[in-house]
């Protein structure tokens, strides 16, 4: 087979062609690296997330078309023109993880015509945003606070005054694949704002999206050179695209726990595709210490110390995350010696 998708390659180079080659078949649930970190539990969540029904399609598309067209602002017209239907995943998404949550506080990164109808389709949601600085004003967007820093930078980040442990979702949607920084020192850093029962959202285009495989298999490469600066647009280039199984693993190195991990279809007009096909990938992650039996256990310890009346909430929630940075550390020193994981 492979000897045959060489010859294929060969040929269709020498004809200045790509091949088009299907992918095998492919399951997550037949993947162990995938089912190591993301187990049947977490496929069934995945599964309830995309059944999710929170928001009706018609009101909402009504709504951000509307919003759409009265926007002066011409790229921003073309960008929600080719970003509705996104936007309508990523708001019954929000809808779903943010359902059991009487005002839930909610913090998007990446601000845009969109933000302003959080208030609108999210009953009750109290709205934060982060976008770079001096990039897009959030005048006119109905929200409750907005911040400006550069994500690339660890001290611009570290100095962002925003609270730890606060969020009951984080909505972290197109970002990831803009960013020069390492994604496990994002994604640690995006845990450390979620409280304990909160989520991350997670969205980024899928590297191995049907579109991108022929090009791969003609030893070239989908993604356009970064580009010169002087037809450079802050935030527009994708410098990285990356693989469900990536995303997985720098879950797991940054002491998250991934509860879903879906391939979204919100870019796909063809709807015979396989899920691994599609273009986009969602995850959902919680912080190291979200489930209940971990906040009981975090409690008593807290309890026992005698400290809890003299600590607010916030501050009990750096005590956990001081407590689990401990924990990790000293799991790392241990796990020196583990043998790497292995592709299946």
């Amino acid at each position: 087979m492979l000897a045959a998708i060489k010859s294929l390659v060969k040929r269709a180079a020498a004809q200045g062609e790509r091949p088009a080659v299907s992918q095998p078949a492919y399951s997550l649930e037949q993947d162990g690296r995938v089912m190591s970190i993301l187990g049947r539990e977490g496929l069934e969540f995945s599964r309830r997330l995309e059944r999710a029904k929170r928001v009706d399609p018609n009101k909402f598309y009504e709504a951000i078309d509307a919003i759409i067209q009265s926007t002066p602002d011409e790229l921003q017209r073309e960008y929600g023109l080719l970003h509705r239907r996104r936007f309508f995943e990523l708001f019954n998404l929000s809808a779903e993880l943010i359902a059991d949550v009487e005002r839930p506080l909610v913090l998007e990164f990446g601000v845009g015509e969109h933000t302003r109808l959080y208030k609108a389709i999210l009953p009750g949601v109290r709205i934060h945003t982060v976008e770079y600085p001096d990039r897009y004003g959030t005048g006119g967007l109905n929200v409750d606070q907005s911040y400006e820093l550069d994500l690339s930078l660890r001290t611009s980040r570290d100095a962002a005054p925003i609270q730890r442990a606060s969020y009951d979702l984080v909505i972290f949607a197109e970002v990831l694949e803009h960013l020069m920084a390492n994604p496990v020192e994002i994604i640690e850093w995006l845990l450390s704002l979620v409280k304990p029962g909160g989520y991350l959202l997670l969205t980024t285009p899928n590297m191995f999206a049907k579109q991108a495989m022929p090009v791969y298999l003609s030893y070239d490469n989908p993604l356009a050179p970064f580009p010169i600066e002087e037809t450079r647009a802050l935030g527009q280039a994708h410098l990285r695209e990356y693989s469900h199984i990536e995303l997985l693993r720098f879950v797991q190195a940054a002491g998250g726990v991934t509860k879903a991990l879906i391939f979204s279809s919100c870019w796909d007009d063809d709807e015979t595709l396989a899920p691994v096909e599609r273009k986009n990938l969602i995850l959902v992650a919680t912080p190291p210490c979200s489930s209940p039996q971990c906040r009981r256990a975090l409690d008593d310890v807290i309890r026992r110390l005698g400290i809890a009346e003299a600590l607010s909430e916030h501050a009990i929630e750096a005590v956990a995350l001081r407590l689990i940075d401990e924990i990790r550390f000293s799991s790392k020193l241990g796990a020196r010696n583990r043998a790497p994981l292995q592709p299946r």
